[in-house]
């Protein structure tokens, strides 16, 4: 496949699954607020998606929203990533499913409505959150329904579950060591609750450890859990089978710089005990993380991508 088709493919998907983590989290950050009102709370997401510390422009969740959705200067606001996914989804439409471009396609022209921005200044922003989130899912649907599993297929997902994997480090690192987590247990409840429904794991973690809030169960469902698919561990076998998949379709037939950097982090990972990862040893382990995932995508680009 060429270099080009295989790079818009991947980043058609990690678009998109950039666009579903910084909606979830808008989510429940502003139904957290509807009951413990702290608009510092946004802080971590404008500090992770924006790398902007001062927030105090912002008088009200509405403005917040807006900036989020609409910012037309930033590459990380809804409005931008979507329109990146929708130009690589239009470069290659010959090689994925009509559904899959119609409703990318679609998702554009609802989030470029001139009179969308109208609902957040009259209805409840949480509405139109819900809307635009239901064509992330909808591109989910059809991506697994619609899409022949060839090479497009696995150079999608190769793209959502990079960006997955780099989410859900950052969010690790952002999320424990924020100076915004409060002695008080209430607080601290809301916190971690919150945290947790911002990425789907909320019922996960309460089926699984049927406890309290605990940064040693918190960081064993992100970091370790193998069946959690928001978790590093699980992103890593996914991005693994779909190299795997990729180098059998193209007659590779070596264990590329790719494949041995992923089988790398997955041994790292699966002989570690989140008992022993504490404090300053496991702010250095994420960091570890990171760097090793920034390796991962720069020998992606060397191997798919490069002409």
């Amino acid at each position: 496949m060429l270099s080009r088709v295989a790079n818009n493919l991947f980043w058609m998907d990690r678009y998109m699954e950039r666009t579903n983590g910084l909606l979830n989290q808008m989510k429940s950050n502003y139904l957290s607020n509807r009951e413990y009102n702290d608009p510092t709370s946004w802080e971590i997401i404008f500090k992770s998606y924006f790398d902007i510390n001062d927030i105090t422009e912002f008088t009200n969740n509405d403005q917040i929203i807006s900036f989020l959705i609409f910012n037309p200067d930033s590459g990380n606001s809804i409005i931008n990533l979507i329109m990146n996914s929708r130009k690589n989804c239009r470069s290659v439409q010959e090689h994925i499913s009509k559904e899959i471009w119609v409703n990318i396609n679609k998702y554009f022209l609802f989030i470029t409505d001139k009179k969308l921005t109208n609902r957040i200044k009259y209805k409840d922003p949480i509405n139109l959150i819900e809307d635009l989130l239901t064509y992330n899912l909808l591109h989910y649907s059809n991506s697994d329904l619609t899409q022949e599993r060839g090479n497009p297929y696995s150079f999608m997902n190769l793209g959502k579950y990079l960006e997955r994997l780099s989410l859900s480090v950052d969010f690790l690192l952002y999320r424990l060591f924020s100076d915004k987590i409060e002695n008080d247990s209430l607080k601290e409840n809301i916190y971690w609750k919150n945290l947790l429904l911002s990425i789907g794991g909320y019922q996960t973690y309460v089926k699984t450890y049927k406890s309290s809030f605990l940064t040693q169960n918190l960081v064993e469902l992100i970091l370790l859990n193998p069946n959690f698919p928001k978790s590093i561990l699980y992103c890593l076998k996914k991005l693994k089978h779909h190299i795997n998949r990729l180098n059998l379709f193209n007659g590779i037939f070596y264990e590329n710089d790719v494949f041995y950097t992923i089988s790398k982090l997955e041994s790292k990972l699966k002989f570690t005990k989140s008992i022993d990862l504490k404090n300053n040893e496991l702010k250095k382990y994420l960091e570890n993380i990171k760097v090793e995932i920034h390796k991962l995508s720069n020998a992606v680009n060397k191997t798919y991508f490069e002409n």
